[in-house]
């Protein structure tokens, strides 16, 4: 205990001369700034290149080394682009496996973004001058597995649709995962308008997971009252 109240103490006093300095360099017209994305000084600005067909390409200035951010970033695309594959298979599946309407049109429309997503992928990659070997996702694979033995478990209905909308929002998850960690590293490397791309990627799995979650509340409903329902039964 006492160890802990030290502790605090040291805090508390850390806390206390930081917003003191903080008051003093306000008083004397230094205001200090968050820097914003984008806009670090420490960022290094990549030059742009013209291919033989004109279409401006973002390079570097370094060569990929094996222990670069570049190829972080390089093996993370193509980690996301074989998660993007692998759910243009798993999708038109889920739709034909869930009994909702409009759970069915969610997962088409997605199937639909999914399939602008990989060729978002495709540009960059050609923007990269990256060639489009994918590294096989394990998780992504081991998720969609997860979600098609947790919808055998239950007959056709309403729990079996919760039980759709789960597994789904877990891959949401961790697309929104990966797209905001690939936004961040393109930011960082220079790649700006790599960047731009990403985001509109994020922007569209956030989306979905939002959708989803409105069609889960509705069908954990549905599935309560048909379990309330059975239990009565009994």
């Amino acid at each position: 205990m006492n160890n802990l109240l030290i502790l605090i103490n040291q805090y508390l006093t850390a806390f206390n001369n930081n917003t003191v300095m903080a008051n003093k360099n306000q008083g004397n017209g230094r205001a200090t700034q968050t820097p914003q994305s984008g806009t670090r000084s420490d960022r290094r600005m990549k030059p742009t290149a013209h291919s033989n067909d004109g279409q401006v390409e973002e390079t570097d200035l370094e060569t990929t080394s094996p222990n670069s951010l570049k190829m972080l970033f390089e093996k993370e695309l193509k980690s996301i682009y074989n998660v993007e594959k692998q759910l243009i298979k798993a999708l038109p599946e889920m739709a034909k496996s869930v009994s909702e309407e409009s759970l069915k049109k969610t997962f088409r429309h997605h199937l639909e973004q999914t399939e602008m997503q990989k060729e978002r992928l495709e540009k960059i990659f050609h923007r990269l001058r990256m060639d489009r070997e994918d590294e096989k996702c394990l998780v992504m694979e081991a998720m969609i597995e997860e979600g098609k033995k947790l919808m055998s478990e239950f007959e056709e209905g309403p729990v079996q649709d919760a039980a759709a909308i789960i597994s789904a929002q877990k891959i949401e998850h961790y697309e929104i995962c990966a797209y905001g960690s690939l936004y961040e590293l393109a930011d960082v490397l220079g790649y700006h308008k790599i960047a731009d791309i990403l985001d509109r990627s994020l922007s569209e799995e956030e989306g979905t997971d939002r959708h989803l979650s409105n069609l889960g509340r509705a069908t954990h409903d549905a599935s309560f009252d048909l379990s309330d329902l059975e239990m009565h039964r009994q």
